[in-house]
């Protein structure tokens, strides 16, 4: 079995990334790079058709679809982000960096960036790369849940990282998880128009429908696993301040 981690921009996946290449001997992992924000699948492609059957976890941007490279099964994974906090993160981001994204981002403004960014990953980016990129989009949301239920072994939140990082142990059999956040965002808060808020969900209503509809099954899950999540956020925490410590000494 290859797991496949599927790292939506934006969406907390640098950290899980560390936490990720921790679980699996080096000699079995595969990383997906970027090259002016697009993914770079050179290291990928490079393998042989055997050496691609001793992977074990493939992670990195790129879309659903990736899994026709290996002849093995494959399971994917994912963590959604609420489409308004994502796009904001994005927008931040691109302002922060604007030499890795070309004249398909509008960033004059953040409503140019909403209404005027020919780029699918600002809109519905997320359903868009869960549903694979080649697929139609008024098929895609549709597509995208048809995947989650065949292929997917768990979908995680950022907005709830570390009980989403039980959720991946678990069904992963991950071992220790402990982490030091990456890539956080260093931006001044300032007030988002109830405008901009309308033009972003209008603009992501597929992402907005796929993460309410996960979140349900998600917190169905944690429902269902209290006694666990408890025990394993005190361990959890524990692991974090020892690591913390160690980089700190």
């Amino acid at each position: 079995m290859t797991h496949i981690f599927l790292h939506i921009p934006k969406n907390g996946g640098s950290t899980l990334t560390d936490i990720i290449l921790r679980q699996y001997p080096s000699n079995t992992t595969c990383l997906i790079d970027t090259i002016n924000h697009k993914p770079n699948f050179t290291n990928l492609y490079s393998l042989s058709k055997t050496e691609r059957k001793k992977i074990e976890i493939l992670t990195g941007h790129g879309s659903f679809g990736v899994h026709n490279q290996f002849e093995q099964p494959c399971k994917y994974f994912t963590i959604l982000r609420h489409p308004v906090s994502r796009i904001l993160s994005f927008y931040n981001y691109a302002l922060k960096y604007p030499e890795a994204f070309d004249e398909n981002y509008n960033l004059n403004s953040l409503y140019d960036f909403v209404s005027k960014t020919k780029s699918g990953d600002v809109h519905n980016g997320q359903t868009r790369l869960i549903a694979g990129l080649e697929v139609e989009e008024t098929k895609m949301l549709e597509i995208a849940f048809n995947n989650i239920k065949n292929d997917f072994s768990a979908i995680g939140f950022i907005e709830d990282y570390k009980t989403s990082l039980l959720l991946f142990k678990q069904k992963l059999n991950w071992k220790k998880i402990y982490f030091e956040k990456k890539n956080r965002g260093n931006y001044s808060n300032h007030t988002i128009s109830e405008e901009i808020i309308s033009l972003i969900k209008e603009r992501n209503k597929y992402d907005l429908m796929l993460y309410d509809c996960m979140l349900e099954k998600y917190n169905n899950w944690k429902k269902n696993n209290a006694a666990y999540i408890k025990y394993q956020l005190i361990n959890l925490h524990f692991w974090n301040t020892a690591y913390k410590l160690k980089h700190l000494s």
